[in-house]
This record gives C-alpha cells, structure tokens and sequence, in this order.
C-alpha cells in the first residue's frame, strides 16, 4: 500500500472521530511521516474534497500551510485550520499552538490551545507539555507527561522518555523504552538503540547488530542513522560503503555527514571534493569542518565561485614553502 493510501484511509477513520486512528495520526504528525506523501493532484483533491470532514479539513490546512502542491498561503491555512477545529480535530488546536508561538496566530493563548487539546486526548499536546518542561528543567512534569502521551500510543513521548533515562545512564531502563518505541516504528528510538549496541552500553559491543538497527533507522527516514553506519564502515576501512552512506544523508545537510565525506575524499587526494565537503559542513557550523578548513588554509567563508582560485592559490603556497622545516599546514 502507498503511503498516500495509508494517509487517506487513516484520514477517513480519523473523520469519524475515531480514537484509535486519531491517536496513530497524531503519532504520524509529530514524526512528520505524514510529510513524505506524494502531493500530487489526486491526493490534494482528496483533502479540497472532504473539507466537510475535521481530518481532511486539517490537512487541507497544512498543505496551505506549508505550501505542498500549492501556492503558500498562511492566511487560507488559518482559516481552514480553524474550522478543523471547531469540527473537532484536536490536531488543528496543536497546529495553531504552533501559529502562536510565532506570532501568527493570536486569538487564542499557546497554553490555552494546548489545555484544549489535553482535554481531547490529544497525545502531542501532552508531548508539547512535557518538552516544556524539559526545556524548564522541570523532570518531573517532564515524565508525567511524557507518560501520559505513552498511554495514548505516542511512539515520539516514549522514545523521549527512553532518551531520559538513556542520557542518565540507567541504561536498563531505556532499552525496555526504546523497545516499546520500536514496537510502533519508531526511527529515533531503533537508532538510539543501536548506539547502545555500539557503544556497549547495557548491551556487549556488537556492531553487526548496531548497523541493523541504523538501517532499519533510515529506511524509516532518520539520516543520522546513514552517518552512524557509514562512521562504521569508515572504521572497518570499508570506504566506499562508507561514501554511499554519507552522501544519503548529505541530501539532507547532515553537517556530520559532509565532515565524514570530506576526509575520506581528503584521503583520496581528491582535495577540491574534500573541500567542497567541509565548506558545506562549515556553513551549517559544524566546528570541525571550521578547524579542518583553517588547518588547510581555507576560508569557511569562501564560496563555490571562489574555490578553484582559492586551490590554486593554495598549491602555489604548498609548493613555495613544503620544504621549509617551519611549514606544518596539512596541504
């Protein structure tokens, strides 16, 4: 099935008001799964068709939203987002919170938009709530939340809760977390399990299991899981398979991604693409991509247009000064 079908016949069931097909589309939102539908004109005729409906309504929103196969436009998604809500899409409470905080939408407070949606078992409101408090420092509220998110199958809020535990090191704790996560898909939770397996951490060290997990990880669209296999490979002297996996996740700016890239090319002595790599990481404020730039003696802030008179000047320099016993430049 396509995922633009998973998304209409979930939609259909969540237009009942089911609460089982709103609990999993809300889960789908805040993974931003539902993002990588094909936009096409049958599916934007689906959700512009059943605007009758809360769920469709809601969507037909986002699309303005965001502008997903149609021209952006904020105030259309408003107006359509509103009218979601009051046919009781307890979603379109969580998208206008959002409106809020950026000052688009002011009719109503963050905190009373989110309390709303609490009220309709909305478990990202719950999520949001507890990432609050998270960000306050208060672990407490943090967990409560967090917990009640879980009871409303949000694979996000147990994942976060495994995350908690993991970065305490109660690693007991978080394995049984993630694997309740996993259970429901959940990207970040297989590639945060997957690091306990590199890492030994509850776990013997165990890398074929950990690349699994990673690629079990991006296929479900988390790009630091191609960084953490290709960092593996890498070290296995497995370049190649090293290369394909980085340049996934540079399709999507991974800053990591076009540092890991850059040496590899650097020691290949192709030293344009390696360059080119650690600029593209620079400009993301990678730091070591930065270091890696000076060392060279490049300017993070040349651009594309500049870089073959930058190398060019850069060999005369090399080869002005490559015997000097003062010379220590990694050129």
């Amino acid at each position: 099935m396509s995922k633009n079908q998973v998304f209409i016949n979930l939609t259909n069931k969540a237009n009942t008001l089911n609460q089982d097909a709103m609990n999993e589309l809300h889960n789908e939102y805040l993974n931003e799964t539902d993002l990588r539908q094909d936009f096409n004109t049958e599916l934007i005729n689906f959700y512009k068709d059943n605007t009758n409906k809360p769920y469709s309504l809601y969507y037909y929103g986002k699309i303005h939203l965001f502008g997903l196969g149609v021209e952006k436009d904020i105030k259309k998604a408003i107006e359509l987002l509103c009218q979601s809500r009051d046919l009781g899409c307890s979603q379109a409470l969580i998208e206008l919170a959002y409106l809020n905080r950026v000052g688009l939408y002011n009719q109503e407070t963050y905190d009373s938009l989110l309390q709303k949606a609490c009220q309709m078992k909305n478990s990202n409101a719950f999520y949001c709530l507890g990432w609050d408090a998270k960000e306050q420092g208060d672990t407490d509220t943090f967990l409560k939340n967090m917990e009640i998110a879980r009871e409303l199958k949000n694979s996000n809020a147990i994942h976060q809760i495994g995350q908690y535990y993991h970065d305490n090191s109660k690693y007991n704790l978080a394995k049984n977390y993630y694997r309740e996560a996993i259970s429901m898909d959940n990207a970040h939770s297989y590639l945060n399990f997957g690091v306990m397996y590199r890492e030994g951490e509850e776990f013997k060290k165990n890398n074929e299991k950990a690349m699994k997990l990673f690629e079990k990880a991006g296929v479900l669209g988390n790009i630091k899981a191609f960084v953490c296999l290709g960092s593996i490979y890498q070290d296995e002297g497995d370049d190649e398979k090293a290369k394909e996996c980085y340049k996934k996740a540079i399709q999507e700016d991974d800053p990591l991604a076009y540092y890991n890239l850059g040496l590899i090319y650097l020691e290949e002595d192709k030293r344009k693409k390696a360059i080119q790599m650690f600029l593209n990481g620079a400009r993301q404020g990678h730091f070591n991509s930065i270091i890696k730039l000076n060392k060279l003696g490049i300017d993070p802030e040349t651009n594309d247009d500049e870089l073959d008179d930058v190398i060019e000047a850069r060999n005369q320099f090399h080869n002005m000064f490559k015997n000097f016993g003062a010379y220590d430049g990694e050129w």
